[in-house]
């Protein structure tokens, strides 16, 4: 699993490719993954870039002072203001949920005010990366992992990133069959298969050996 710098920077290089001045909405029910987000965040983000935090309630518990942050708000109700707020930022970071959270998101299933916020991005077709103290799984099983993956990452079709699961899957969903070439080219720790897609003798034992995670998706 990439370090938190590797995130954040990850993050940074992508925010770096949109266009105007660079608004990015920064919203998060706390947590100390957040908190990690955000030191590293005072030293690398792009000058041009304009943070607004976004917190329930807690605008005034330490975060005002913040040289991160340009502006703070309130996490708004879904409704008109929750529109206009995403309508006006270009780009998310979010921080805070669970794993249930984000999975109820993939079933459109809307409980919470961050959820309603991510509801509202994917509704408005923007990128959101996602951050969760659930999706640290450096130590977890292979199992584990491959269904917390298969939970999470059909948000990604609504442009839901989620930097902790080391990369983006590399995509063969196209392919009938996968080979040991086919793996090596990817170099992803992560592949995307179809759900009826072949994969050799070869590119299994491969994969199994590198600890290379394999999504189908249906």
């Amino acid at each position: 699993m990439k370090g938190i710098d590797a995130v954040v920077n990850e993050v940074v290089r992508r925010l770096t490719l949109l266009t105007g001045s660079r608004k990015v909405l920064v919203a998060s029910e706390g947590g100390k993954l957040m908190e990690e987000v955000r030191s590293r965040m005072r030293k690398s983000y792009p000058e041009d870039c304009v943070f607004t935090g976004c917190f329930n309630g807690e605008a005034d518990n330490g975060k005002a002072g913040d040289p991160v942050f340009h502006s703070l708000t309130d996490m708004p109700e879904a409704g008109e203001r929750m529109r206009e707020l995403v309508a006006f930022h270009d780009s998310f970071l979010i921080s805070g949920l669970s794993i249930s959270q984000i999975a109820a998101l993939a079933v459109l299933r809307v409980e919470t005010r961050i959820q309603a916020l991510i509801y509202e991005i994917m509704r408005q077709g923007k990128e959101a990366f996602i951050f969760s103290e659930d999706l640290r799984l450096t130590a977890a099983g292979k199992k584990f992992r491959e269904d917390v993956a298969r939970r999470v990452l059909p948000l990604e079709k609504w442009g839901i990133v989620f930097p902790q699961l080391e990369d983006i899957p590399y995509s063969l969903a196209d392919k009938q069959v996968i080979s040991l070439e086919d793996i090596k080219k990817a170099e992803s720790k992560v592949i995307a298969a179809g759900e009826h897609t072949v994969v050799t003798t070869g590119a299994g034992k491969y994969m199994e050996d590198h600890g290379i995670l394999l999504i189908r998706k249906g």
